[in-house]
């Protein structure tokens, strides 16, 4: 069921990917990307290290009796909430509870509570 849960929201979230593309349009797309030029690179690495660094971070919290997700699982589940959040206008509120949902298999559903 979760899987099913996933392909439709990929093709969902392609819809509206190919929506924007349609409605901005592939020639102002390429324009604003040649004005760009080169500086694309370093941007892109900086936020993949951003990203990198804050997908440690939330690893190295997520120390349980059971298991710990991979470094790789917990980098995509950021980056996705990421994309989730800038979609969520004014608060944090698309991307949050999508890494709850991500990691809860990972991590079990038992939740330790602080003294």
């Amino acid at each position: 069921m979760i899987r099913k849960w996933h392909a439709g929201l990929f093709v969902l979230g392609a819809a509206v990917f190919a929506y924007l593309v349609a409605r901005i349009g592939l020639g102002q797309l390429a324009s604003d990307a040649g004005r760009t030029g080169l500086m694309f690179v370093p941007i892109v690495l900086l936020y993949a290290l951003v990203y990198a660094c804050s997908a440690l971070a939330w690893q190295l919290t997520m120390a349980t009796d059971r298991s710990r997700p991979s470094f790789w699982r917990t980098y995509a589940v950021t980056i996705a909430a990421g994309a989730l959040n800038f979609l969520t206008p004014v608060i944090n509120a698309g991307g949050e509870p999508y890494r709850v949902a991500a990691m809860a298999p990972i991590l079990g559903s038992s939740v330790r509570r602080a003294p």
